[in-house]
């Protein structure tokens, strides 16, 4: 009788295991939240430019002759730059290996190449306030005009909205972060683009990024059947008989603390543009290698050429909470 080969995924080859790694590739998965949040396209060179046109003008009463008027144009850049994550396995290692640990490390690779665009984005938001957007003024700003339209803002303090002063402005109730929400969504729906016409008018459903410490409050204030009132009661859930969907995604890559983003996720315009020139690419440096001979390990990596940009500034919305005086 034949000898069985001893090991498990080890008796795997390089190209199995590639194999195997574009078969993860290609498995759904749960849509994140910046998948809901931003636009992507395919990239074909290291900057792209996104020509963009301004809003179409509402219909009028025809008066005989066609009224033409001229959309105001809009342009950005998106640079793409390289990315790689790579690790090392020793030989032997894969050679004993009895537990499937190349294919969690495969899962690991890819959920890397999956996780970075999250990374990538909430860097975006976090420094919403000190970057360039199309319009000339900061994404997160209090400035924004274009066109018809009158200034607009979409970075909200307390001089905005009373709801955003509460007792303790790194740990609201449910109660205050409801209010304070509601009173954001409130405000999409003011927005207007440079024909100054409504912006969200149609916008049905709502990406909540809330750091970590405000992960229960936010939760409960959409989740909760009821919400405690200060000195006893309580009152019903203000989303209960909502005509539109939140969602809260607790973000522990956000650093600031007295704050949360709502993002449209409904709109054909997006808060942030994705590129990518190079999708997700394994590569493996393995049995024979010089590296193999040298170092006794098998090198593994994923690299990826991509950008990311800030997008429609009226589809996200920075509020910051105060503490009352």
């Amino acid at each position: 009788m034949a000898k069985q080969p001893r090991g498990g995924t080890g008796q795997l080859s390089e190209r199995g295991i590639m194999a195997y790694f574009f078969q993860v590739l290609e498995t759904p998965t749960d849509q994140s939240w910046i998948e809901r949040v931003s636009r992507y396209v395919e990239s074909d060179q290291e900057i792209e430019v996104y020509r963009d046109l301004g809003q179409v003008p509402r219909m009028k009463v025809f008066q005989g002759s066609k009224d033409v008027e001229q959309l105001k144009k809009y342009e950005l850049e998106i640079r793409n730059e390289e990315f790689d994550v790579t690790i090392g396995i020793p030989t032997r290692d894969i050679r004993r290996d009895k537990t499937g640990l190349i294919e969690e490390r495969v899962n690991d690779l890819y959920d890397a190449s999956i996780t970075h665009w999250t990374d990538l984005g909430s860097g975006l938001i976090v420094n919403g306030h000190l970057a360039d957007c199309y319009d000339g003024k900061k994404y997160f700003a209090a400035d924004h005009q274009s066109g018809k339209s009158p200034v607009q803002s979409n970075l909200l303090t307390y001089t905005d909205y009373s709801e955003l002063s509460i007792v303790l402005k790194t740990n609201p109730t449910a109660l205050e972060f409801a209010n304070a929400l509601m009173k954001v969504i409130q405000h999409f729906f003011t927005l207007k683009d440079d024909q100054n016409q409504p912006a969200n008018e149609r916008a049905k459903e709502f990406v909540v990024q809330v750091p970590i410490n405000m992960m229960a409050a936010a939760q409960a204030a959409v989740s909760a059947a009821f919400y405690a009132v200060p000195g006893g009661g309580q009152v019903d859930n203000l989303f209960k008989n909502a005509k539109f969907k939140v969602e809260i995604e607790p973000n522990a890559r956000l650093t600031f603390d007295d704050s949360f983003v709502v993002m449209r996720a409904d709109s054909r315009a997006k808060a942030l543009i994705r590129q990518e020139e190079i999708e997700p690419e394994p590569k493996i440096l393995g049995a024979g290698s010089d590296h193999e001979f040298k170092n006794k390990e098998w090198l593994f990596s994923v690299e990826s050429t991509r950008g990311i940009g800030y997008g429609a500034w009226h589809q996200a919305i920075k509020a910051t909470f105060r503490t009352t005086p």
